[in-house]
């Protein structure tokens, strides 16, 4: 359950300035993630906001952790092997982070799509990357997908989160699920998969407005890296200690937002979906 706090609250829940995780201590973005949560569980991680309370939540490190481990399991019975893809598309939010961490504590490599993107390309992208799974918002965005099956026959798996009404799993492959029955389960996860920082951990591509989308390789490390140095060039700490006013983020999540966050959090990311 989501706490929701004022901004004072908020300010005196953040992770201290000092507190940064270096690239040589995480080795891994799971084992960044792990570190960020051992060193601050109640310290506030991300903030999205309910449409239907028509707030924002605050989410504690704690509470993401619980909510990746429900992937992680769920993730753990889809029959997926370390180095498999998984897809996600979805707009800004908790739970595109979560799958996200979650399958790299399984040892996945993470396909971002983008919600703007048409289906075409997107399907494009699927089949390019050989997605075994994906996560999608709505059953109307899978049915445009699904129109264009035959350019991913790797897909295997596909979670639904936003349903509306009755909803009737078709009989032909790929297997679809609500996101909502596949985190339901109360199975413990699986110990976390040991990657080495130089393994595959995302594949981006490119918007494909010139030519087809092309996939660029980036590897635990590389991201970390990209990560530390991006918060160092952005001023990071001089932006805290001057309590510059909270960012949102209008476009879809990438892994830097996920990455710096986590690395050296200097205030919630917030995620409007």
């Amino acid at each position: 359950m989501a706490m929701d706090t004022t901004v004072d609250e908020r300010n005196s829940n953040l992770i201290g300035v000092d507190d940064i995780i270096a690239v040589h201590q995480a080795g891994t973005l799971w084992g960044l993630f792990e570190e960020r949560v051992r060193r601050g569980p109640t310290a506030s991680a991300y903030r999205e906001y309910s449409a239907t309370e028509g707030r924002w939540c605050d989410y504690s490190w704690r509470m993401i952790s619980a909510r990746v481990d429900r992937f992680r399991a769920a993730l753990a019975v889809e029959n997926l092997r370390p180095g498999d893809r998984v897809a996600i598309l979805l707009p800004n939010g908790i739970d595109w982070a979560c799958l996200d961490l979650a399958a790299h504590g399984a040892g996945l490599v993470v396909v971002g799509l983008y919600p703007h993107d048409s289906a075409a390309s997107n399907a494009y992208i699927l089949g390019h990357s050989d997605a075994r799974l994906l996560l999608v918002d709505t059953e109307a965005r899978w049915k445009a997908l699904s129109l264009l099956r035959s350019e991913f026959p790797s897909l295997e798996r596909v979670w639904i989160r936003d349903i509306e009404g009755c909803f009737t799993a078709p009989i032909s492959a790929p297997v679809v699920r609500k996101l909502s029955e596949v985190l339901a389960p109360a199975a413990a996860p699986p110990p976390p998969h040991v990657a080495a920082p130089n393994d595959l951990a995302t594949l981006i591509y490119t918007s494909g407005t010139t030519a087809r989308p092309k996939g660029v390789m980036l590897s635990h490390f590389a991201l970390l890296w990209n990560a530390q140095s991006s918060a160092a060039l952005r001023g990071f700490w001089g932006a805290f200690r001057a309590a510059t006013p909270q960012r949102e983020i209008d476009r879809s999540l990438d892994l830097e937002d996920i990455v710096v966050g986590l690395l050296a959090p200097q205030a919630p990311a917030e995620a409007r979906v």
